[in-house]
């Protein structure tokens, strides 16, 4: 058995006194009152389930190989040629002579 003890001269902590409801009815009122949107929680979760289902339908659906390809044969070109002109630009402004390319 497990003793509680108090330092002397003080009193032990009391119990929190919990709300019991008077009735049965009250008591079932109160849980209806408590779990009232609950159905509506689970509605939303059920849609942001589905559609979460669908983006990885989508995603799954794609051919990586010629996304990947798409973006290295059109982005990055230009992507590069961009960059080399900024470094260009700022060898200019700092050395006053332009890169040799």
């Amino acid at each position: 058995m497990t003793q509680t003890i108090s330092a002397p001269g003080t009193r032990a902590a009391e119990s929190p006194q919990l709300h019991r409801p008077r009735t049965d009815a009250d008591a079932l009122r109160a849980i209806d009152d408590a779990t009232e949107h609950v159905p509506e929680r689970v509605q939303t979760l059920i849609a942001v389930h589905e559609m979460a289902k669908q983006q990885l339908e989508i995603l799954n659906g794609l051919d990586r190989v010629a996304l990947l390809n798409n973006f290295v044969s059109h982005d990055m070109p230009g992507r590069q040629a961009h960059i080399q002109d900024c470094v260009d630009e700022i060898l200019v402004k700092v050395s006053g002579t332009a890169a040799a390319s």
